[in-house]
C-alpha cells in the first residue's frame, strides 16, 4: 500500500503513547487523516507478544523486535558501556514486555 500524499496528522512512533494519540484524535475528530509512522514491524499475530511468557525471546541476540544500543562507557559501571534495549515493533516496550505486561480495558 503506497503511503497518502497528504496527511492531516502525522505521529512519530507507535508506542503507547503515539498509539494512545493516534486513537484519540481518530475518536474526536473521524474526518482527520492520521499517519502513524513506526520503525518497526507490525504486532499483530506476533507469537512472542501475544504470548507474554515468551518474552525473554526479545532479548536473545537477532532479535527482531528489539534493538539494543550501547551507552557510554562510565566509572559507575567500572568502565564498561551499558546495553539498553529498546522496542523495534508496533506498541513499543509495551508489545514486548520489557516494562510489563499490561493490556489497559478501553475505559
Amino acid at each position: 500500500m503506497a503511503p497518502p500524499s497528504e496527511v492531516d496528522v502525522i505521529i512519530c512512533g507507535g508506542g503507547a503513547a503515539g498509539s494512545v494519540v493516534a486513537g484519540r484524535l481518530a475518536m474526536a475528530d473521524p474526518s482527520l487523516s492520521i499517519l502513524v509512522v513506526e520503525g518497526g514491524k507490525n504486532n499483530h499475530n506476533v507469537r512472542e507478544v501475544v504470548r507474554p511468557a515468551l518474552f525473554l525471546t526479545h532479548l536473545a541476540p537477532g532479535s527482531t523486535t528489539a534493538k539494543f544500543y550501547k551507552g557510554k562507557a562510565s566509572e559507575q559501571l567500572n568502565g564498561r558501556e551499558p546495553i539498553v534495549p529498546v522496542a523495534n515493533i508496533l506498541g513499543g516496550g509495551s508489545s514486548i514486555n520489557f516494562m510489563m505486561y499490561t493490556r489497559a480495558s478501553r475505559s
